[in-house]
C-alpha cells in the first residue's frame, strides 16, 4: 500500500527553536523566497533575537524556490541588517543554487553590518555560525 506524504502549504509557519547557541528557523516544504516571505522572516528574526538575546540565526529550507528580483534582494538585505545589531545568519538552503542575486543580497546586508552566508547543509551552516565571532 502506497502512502502519500501531504506537503505543507508554503504559507505554513516555520518551526522556530532556540538551542542556547543560536536561533533555528526551519521552513516547511514548499518555502518560496519572495519579497513578502523575506520581510516576514526578517521581522521574525528581529523578534526572536530580542526574545533570546542572541544574534546568531540558522535559517533552514529544503529546495526553496525564489521569485525575487535585484531590487527585492536589495530591500531584503537592508531588512536583514535592521533585524538585529551584529546579526549573523547562516542560510542553510539544501538543493539551492546561489547566483549573482544571492551575492548581491549578501553584500547589501554586509555593507550595513550583517554577516550572511549560504550553505548546502546543516553541519557546515552551524559550524560557520558557531565559529565566527559575533
Amino acid at each position: 500500500m502506497d502512502r502519500k506524504v501531504k506537503k505543507q502549504p508554503a504559507t505554513a509557519e516555520p518551526i522556530v527553536e532556540f538551542n542556547g547557541e543560536f536561533i533555528h528557523i526551519k521552513h516547511r516544504p514548499g518555502f518560496e523566497i519572495t519579497s513578502k516571505s523575506m520581510e516576514t522572516l526578517w521581522t521574525m528574526v528581529g523578534e526572536r533575537c530580542i526574545e533570546h538575546e542572541c544574534t546568531k540565526v540558522l535559517v533552514q529550507a529544503v529546495s526553496p524556490t525564489r521569485s525575487l528580483d535585484t531590487m527585492d534582494a536589495f530591500d531584503s538585505g537592508i531588512q536583514a541588517s535592521k533585524a538585529s545589531r551584529k546579526l549573523k545568519v547562516a542560510l542553510c538552503f539544501e538543493n539551492y543554487q546561489t547566483d549573482e542575486t544571492s551575492d548581491f543580497f549578501k553584500t547589501v546586508a554586509r555593507n550595513r553590518g550583517a554577516w550572511i552566508e549560504f550553505f548546502p547543509d546543516f553541519d557546515s551552516a552551524s559550524a560557520w555560525l558557531l565559529n565566527t565571532p559575533a
